[in-house]
């Protein structure tokens, strides 16, 4: 954490100072420091809107909101991480995250659409030879669960029929 705070402070134009400071926010993290570590996430997008790793700080900032219920900067947050578009390593998390966001504030109708969207891309990304198919297969499915919950609450049942039929799980119904 001292070096890449000695870094960031008599290095100022270092060319990979976004990586300093994204590794310095997730060494804050690690050892408990949230609050500080978010301010450095925060940092790092602000001071390097290009940078490589936006998304994924992004994505940091988005956990740090949801894990203190702040479910309204969360979804500030995942949604700027899933605008990296479907080919970011983080889209499908983000959007997941997403979901979840929009369920916690009473948006069931986003809450469901972004769940869907969820599956679809999980779909058509499990057949990828990258090995990642195994944490895409254990996303879709916990998203196919949530998406159970999501459907029920907004009291759409007639939908979640439809949708869990067209989809061959019936036995989610």
């Amino acid at each position: 954490i001292k070096l890449y705070q000695q870094i960031l402070s008599n290095y100022p134009q270092y060319q990979r100072a976004d990586e300093a400071t994204f590794y310095l926010a997730s060494a804050l993290q690690e050892i408990g420091k949230r609050d500080k570590a978010v301010k450095e996430f925060t940092r790092l997008v602000r001071t390097y809107p290009e940078s490589r790793l936006v998304s994924d700080a992004y994505v940091m900032i988005g956990e740090y909101y949801f894990d203190n219920n702040n479910a309204y900067k969360a979804l500030v947050a995942y949604r700027k991480a899933a605008s990296f578009g479907r080919d970011s390593e983080k889209y499908a998390f983000s959007m997941y995250k997403l979901a979840w966001c929009y369920y916690n504030v009473g948006e069931y109708g986003k809450s469901i659409d972004t769940m869907k969207a969820v599956v679809a891309h999980a779909m058509a990304e499990a057949s990828k030879e990258d090995g990642k198919a195994r944490s895409r297969i254990q996303l879709q499915e916990e998203a196919l669960k949530d998406l159970v919950r999501f459907f029920a609450d907004a009291g759409e049942m007639d939908e979640a029929y439809a949708y869990f039929n067209k989809l061959g799980k019936k036995d989610l119904i």
